[in-house]
Parts: structure tokens; sequence; C-alpha cells
């Protein structure tokens, strides 16, 4: 009914206009499918490339992987963030040190979590327990589970980051690149994740044992190459 009445009042369409609307549909989802490829091999390129790069803001070169941080105002090396914690940019040289000094951080928030729990547990409050008394350990009970919780998101956040290979940075920019991969009907995968143990490796170093002494840097070279899954 809907049709009759479009006909009647404008006309029926001719074979001319309908060929060109369908044309205009096709060239349209073409036109995205390209941008889409080209903004994944773009990425690609960028990051697999070792040609010289110069950054827009510091005129320097800029190497694979490198950021430039608006607060040091310069390029970091394997840029993760800017830490206000430390008051210095987490990148290649001491991340290790970051990742460690979280994972030492949120071992001894747990550890004073359970020792003012368990103390507060064990405590005769009938006979020795005072108002104030009560509301320290109530308080510092709140705060060691808060702390401990923040700590422990953040560890696990850098555990997945590490298990991958990749920078909070990379992060978000893998996720436009998936975005648009998958509008294209494409599967994006991070060019530097390897496999699970080289990519822990990779920041920790290769012993074990010294995974956990934030001292042990020697597996670290130049910072301006890195292994992909292409290559391996």
């Amino acid at each position: 009914m809907i049709s009759m009445k479009h006909e009647k009042l404008y006309g029926r369409p001719r074979r001319g206009e309908v060929a060109y609307k369908s044309f205009g549909q096709r060239c349209s989802r073409s036109v995205k499918e390209h941008r889409a490829r080209f903004y994944i091999l773009r990425r690609c390129v960028t990051m697999l490339s070792a040609e010289a790069k110069r950054c827009d803001k510091c005129s320097a070169y800029k190497p694979p992987r490198a950021h430039h941080c608006k607060v040091c105002k310069q390029c970091i090396l394997r840029m993760d963030h800017h830490c206000l914690w430390i008051n210095n940019c987490v990148g290649y040289w001491n991340y290790k040190a970051f990742f460690i000094l979280i994972f030492y951080a949120t071992v001894g928030s747990i550890y004073s979590t359970v020792m003012v729990l368990s103390c507060a547990l064990q405590k005769d409050w009938e006979f020795s327990g005072t108002g104030p008394l009560k509301a320290f350990y109530a308080a510092c009970g709140v705060v060691m589970i808060c702390l401990s919780l923040t700590l422990g998101t953040l560890l696990g956040w850098h555990i997945y980051l590490m298990t991958r290979n990749m920078t909070t940075i990379e992060y978000y920019e893998g996720i436009r690149a998936s975005w648009l991969a998958s509008k294209s009907g494409q599967c994006y995968h991070h060019p530097f994740d390897v496999n699970t143990y080289k990519n822990i490796s990779s920041v920790l170093g290769s012993n074990m044992l010294k995974w956990l002494c934030p001292t042990a840097m020697s597996h670290l070279k130049d910072g301006l190459s890195f292994p992909t899954s292409h290559n391996s």
C-alpha cells in the first residue's frame, strides 16, 4: 500500500535511479571497508617499520613504540603512561621496577589487612575494648581493604598487559584497530604479542629467579627494536 501511494504521488522510479542508488550504496560500503583496511595497514606499518621517523612535537627521532609525553616534554621508549606516584614516565627502562613496586605494595597491603583483621577478631572487646580503639581498628581495616583492592586491580591490569606484550597506550590503540577490523570482516592481532613466556621474559628477564629483583636489568637492550609475531 505504501509503495502504491508513493508511486501515485511521486511516480514510479526509473531503472537508472534504482541502479544509481544501489551503486552508491555499494560504493559507500566499499569505501568504509577500504578505510578500515588502510587504517590497519597504516597501524601495522607504523609499529613494524624501522625507518626513521621524527616526532612532530620535539622534532627528534621517534623509534617504534615510542610516544611523546606532554609532562616530560620528550619521547619515551615503549611508553606506558606518566605516573604521578613516582613523578616520572613509565617506559622501557623502568617498567620492570614499576611492576615490582606494584607487586610488593599489593603483597604488603594484603598482609597488613590480614594482620589488622586477625588482631581485631582475636581481641577480647568485652574486657579491654574501648570506643576509640574499636574505631581505630575499624578505620584501619576499611583503609587496608580498599588499598588492597585498588593495588590488586592495578597489578592484575599490568599482568594482563605484560602477558600480551602491550602498553596502556597500545591497548587503547588496539581497541580502535580491532573495531575497524571487525567492520571489514578482518581480525586484528597485536604484532608484538609473540607468546606468553617470551612476553613476560622481555620485561622481567629470562632468569625466573631474578624476576622479582628490580636491579636485574641485563636483559634490556637499546629499546629501539622488538621481536614481532611475524618474525617468529
